[in-house]
């Protein structure tokens, strides 16, 4: 069972494509099409529909690299149809379990991310910021600065999503992974500033008592 397409709300898909593409491919499902679903022996889900498309769900890949034999680039309706019937037929009514995208380990984060973005969000973070955290639904991040990060995939730092572009958006990502680390709560404000020492002056001209 993919846990990252069950996790694919109607919401992330609209956000991925379109309102448009999405309400086609919903009302295409429950007009119950027909498709031919097999898993081949490498682990992929391979669906035939009636209409004369194939969709090829590869294993380890996200829904960007999921392939499809129509013309159109990109994730097309009949990639969004194949999400949704699937999610359909696995009955994915068990309740969201909260989970922490802190658990999202750093080689993850180097595979997904440049080595520069990197970089500069440890100083950021270093460097002390605020950040508010919430992981009762879909877990976000809200980052003083650099905007909200969601993580709408249980540990798949693939489909994390910033509202920031480029290399902004890539350190935002790091920073909320890193936040998540800081705390169990489901809900909160965390500050990533480091408290320096306590420096105290003793004057040499103080004496103790005998």
């Amino acid at each position: 069972m993919r846990k990252d397409i069950l996790s694919l709300s109607l919401q992330e898909l609209e956000i991925l494509t379109s309102k448009g593409t999405v309400s086609r491919a919903v009302k295409e499902v429950e007009s119950d099409i027909q498709g031919e679903w097999k898993e081949t022996q490498d682990g992929n889900t391979e669906v035939v529909w009636e209409d004369s498309v194939t969709c090829v769900l590869p294993e380890a890949a996200s829904i960007q690299d999921f392939v499809c034999t129509c013309p159109s680039a990109g994730i097309c309706r009949h990639i969004v149809r194949t999400v949704v019937a699937y999610q359909k037929r696995s009955a994915a009514d068990e309740p969201k379990l909260s989970w922490n995208p802190g658990d999202i380990d750093d080689e993850s984060l180097r595979s997904f991310l440049s080595a520069s973005s990197l970089a500069k969000a440890k100083s950021v973070f270093d460097s002390g910021i605020a950040i508010e955290l919430d992981r009762t639904e879909t877990p976000t991040a809200k980052i003083e600065g650099l905007g909200n990060v969601f993580f709408p995939v249980p540990n798949d730092v693939r489909y994390a999503r910033s509202d920031r572009k480029g290399s902004i958006g890539e350190q935002a990502v790091a920073i909320a992974v890193w936040a998540f680390r800081l705390t169990h709560k489901n809900k909160g404000f965390v500050s990533t500033e480091r408290k320096k020492p306590e420096f105290r002056f003793t004057s040499p001209m103080a004496r103790t008592s005998p």
